[in-house]
This record gives C-alpha cells, structure tokens and sequence, in this order.
C-alpha cells in the first residue's frame, strides 16, 4: 500500500526486518528501494543491518546506524507454570499459535480464575486487536489476562509482565516447526515494555518505578523452557537477502511466450524456475497455488487481471473466503456489477443472527470481513465495478461491532457473564439518562443500521 507515486521529505518503514519474509518481504524491499523520499528512515531488527548496509552501497546512498536498547531487561524465568493457569498473574500474556487453541485457552483461564481474558489473533481485525488491547491494559477492569498468538509481536501497544508460552511448536506451511531464536525474542519481547501508551502519558511514575518493570518469559509446561532459554540468551540468526517480486511487465512478457490456453500457475511455475537473482535478494513465493488454480478456473480472466487478484490481500484457508474471491474474479472477467447486495456469496446474512460467543458465529463474522477488506481493497484497483465502498465500509464496521461484543460479552465463566449483563444494563441506563429520552435505549446502542437485502437497491434504516 505504500505510495511510491507521491514525494516526500520523510519515509519510515517499521518492521524492517520483514524484508526477509518469504511471502512478504518483496513489499518490503519495494518501499525501501523506491519510496521517493528524502530521507527513508527505519526501524526493525539489529539482524537485518548488515543487508541493510550493502543494500546502501548497491544504491549509492549514505546509511546512518542509531542503535537502541531495551530500557528494562528480558529475563527468562527458571521455573515453568506446570501445566496449571491457577499460576497466572494479572498482567499475564499466554501466547498460543492456533485459532482454536487460543479460544480453548480464553475458556480454560476464565473458569480457572474468574477473571477475563482479551483475545488477539491474526484472524481478527486490526481495529478489534486493538481494542482487546486497550481492555488488556486498562488496569481498572477486570481483563486481568491476554491470550494471543504471534500477532502480538508487531503493531500492539502492550503493558503486560509476563509473556507464557502455551507451546514452542507452531504449524507452517511446510510443517510443524520449532520457534526460532527471533521469534521467540520478538514475542517475548513484548513483556514488560518500557512504558504503555497510557503510562507514557501519565508523568506520575518516578524513574524507581519505571526501573522495576523487568520483562519475565516462561511457558506452561516445563518442558519447553530450556529452549525457550537458550532462544533469548542467543544471538538471532542474520538476514542475508531481501525478497523481490518480477515487475508485472516482467511477467506479461513471459506469460506471451506461451500459447493463451496455458494455465497462469504453470507460467508462473515456470518463471519461478528460470529466474535468476543477485545474491542478496531471493524471489518471494505467491500466493498460495489454490487461489492460482481459482484464478485459472474463471473464463475470461486476463492475465493482468490475475496478476491483481495475486497481490490481493487474501487466503484461501476459509472455504467461504476462496468461494468469495471466485466471485469477485468472475465479476472483473464478466465486466458485471459489483455491487455488494448483487454477489449472493458474500455472507450478510449472519449479520441478522443475534450475537452469541458461539465459535461459529465468530468464524462466519471474521470470514464476511475478510472478504469486505478485499472488496475494499479492489475497490480501488479494478474500476468500474466495485463501487460501493461507503456501503462495504459501513457493513464493515457493523462486523466489527458485533465482532466486539461477542468477544466482551460472553465467556465460560457464568459470574463473568452475569458480570457483563450487569454493565449492559447500566449503559443503557446511562444512555437513557443522557438522552432524556424513553426511547428503547438497548436498540439504540447496540443494534447496527439494518440491512434489507434486495438485488438491485437497497433500504437502511436506523
């Protein structure tokens, strides 16, 4: 998404590191080899200074190096929780790596202490993240824990003591894999940061307490602390390249080589093997080759147009998701409306089911707004048939909202659920004192615009 069109005095790049990321990491390279800035600033990872550094020299440009330290040690901890969450603390982060091991971890916490858990995952939007964030670090309710997978390690803002390994394995796309050393420091790293957004701004803290706030990191099971020991007593391992993506010029080119019947994945397949690199950069894989198999499956895709849907923020690991990116392939090859209410794959219809904390219910919510971000995202690539972005935006926003309160108002723990009855009740009593009004407050508050489904127009009401 960066704007490589617009000049600017002053580009930062964060997560720098990520420019050798296998599947990532060409986006990465692209901004920092063609951000027309000034001055490009970035921040990331000690590893990545030597890449850093001849990748300066290979552009002719003057490199500056600021190193910073952590202001508060990193300490793992001698001893493991046992396998017993009757052994956590407030302010405790348990990291986990599957969507269902998480919530299955956010139920097990809640029964075993009676006080609430957050819940980050990727799967999650960025705006839900970050509010499970806030309820995380907000001292004055009773969110006393954080279950999170690796998504913690970049982009949250978080005041937490203790990061616990639930597991040191976690599943890739090649297989079940140990944590590397610098995975395990970024996440790890998130325990006892400096100072949160609201300690940062709150001057009340003398420098004694700031001093007192040690990062602490275990596991559950003993079993895996040894590792988890060495991981964060090592030195992570240097990235050596920088990952790279041909030009879509590049690509065209090669795929006129062929005959027009020749499936996109087998070019690519074929391109990826002939190519050629500079040793200091590697060739990013696509996308997965299911959503190249889709892809091909559409009559009447360009390839040009298949090159967008591969750059497109989208996974194929959701059913429901790769039935929605058929569709929306479909209506760029068919030049047909794209309008939101005329694609009957996309799931509105879970917007009329009441909210519930049921998995499902969470699943078919985060699978509809995975696929509203890429109807947004094309939105501003293939124009001409893509045009209702206020109204996917809106729809968007009505997700996350019922996204929320599946997340903050039901949990395992009964005491707890009475507990969130109870503040919706005094909300709605607030509402109503604030408006004056006896107006049903609950349906003002908490029920969204609703949408009427029809094919060609649609009614809003509130």
């Amino acid at each position: 998404m960066a704007p490589l069109g617009q000049e600017v005095d002053v580009a930062v790049i964060d997560e720098i590191q990520m420019i050798g990321d296998l599947h990532r990491g060409w986006a990465w390279t692209r901004a920092l080899l063609g951000a027309p800035a000034k001055e490009v600033h970035l921040c990331g990872e000690e590893r990545v200074v030597p890449l850093i550094r001849e990748l300066a020299a290979l552009t002719g440009d003057k490199l500056t190096i600021h190193h910073y330290k952590r202001l508060n040690p990193l300490i793992p901890m001698s001893k493991s929780l046992k396998g017993s969450l009757r052994g956590l603390q407030k302010g405790d982060c348990v990291v986990a790596f599957s969507r269902l091991g998480i919530h299955a971890l956010k139920q097990e916490i809640e029964k075993a202490t009676g006080r609430r858990a957050a819940i980050v995952y990727g799967s999650l939007p960025a705006e839900i993240r970050s509010q499970q964030a806030d309820l995380f670090n907000d001292p004055n309710n009773d969110y006393d824990f954080l279950v999170a997978s690796d998504a913690i390690g970049m982009g949250l803002n978080l005041s937490c003591k203790r990061i616990i390994f639930e597991s040191v394995i976690k599943r890739s796309p090649s297989g079940l894999q140990r944590l590397s050393v610098s995975q395990v420091k970024q996440i790890g790293g998130r325990a006892g940061r400096y100072r949160s957004a609201a300690e940062a701004i709150d001057s009340s803290l003398s420098p004694s307490e700031e001093n007192q706030n040690v990062g602490l990191v275990t596991c559950l099971e003993e079993v895996d602390l040894p590792h988890i020991q060495k991981c964060l007593n090592a030195d992570p391992e240097p990235i050596s390249a920088a990952g790279i993506l041909p030009l879509d010029s590049m690509i065209l080119n090669f795929s006129n080589r062929f005959p027009p019947t020749t499936p996109f994945a087998y070019l690519l397949q074929r391109l990826w093997k002939v190519a050629q690199t500079h040793p200091r950069f590697f060739l990013c894989e696509l996308q997965s080759k299911t959503v190249q198999e889709i892809l091909d499956s559409v009559v009447g895709l360009s390839p040009a147009d298949k090159l967008v849907f591969l750059s497109a923020p989208t996974s194929t690991a959701d059913p429901t998701n790769a039935l929605t990116l058929r569709a929306f392939a479909t209506c760029v090859a068919r030049h047909t409306s794209g309008s939101l209410l005329d694609i009957p794959e996309l799931n509105l219809q879970i917007l009329d089911a009441p909210v519930s904390g049921d998995k499902n219910y969470l699943r078919a919510l985060e699978s509809l707004h995975r696929s509203l971000v890429l109807y947004l995202w094309l939105s501003f690539r293939v124009g001409g048939i893509f045009t209702d972005r206020s109204l996917a935006t809106h729809v968007k926003e009505i997700v996350e909202m019922k996204m929320d309160r599946a997340l903050t108002e039901f949990s395992a723990n009964s005491k707890l659920r009475k507990s969130s009855s109870l503040q919706k009740q005094i909300q709605l009593l607030k509402q109503l004192n604030a408006n004056g009004s006896e107006n049903n407050a609950e349906q003002a508050v908490f029920d969204p615009p609703q949408i009427q489904y029809q094919k060609k127009s649609f009614d809003m009401a509130t």
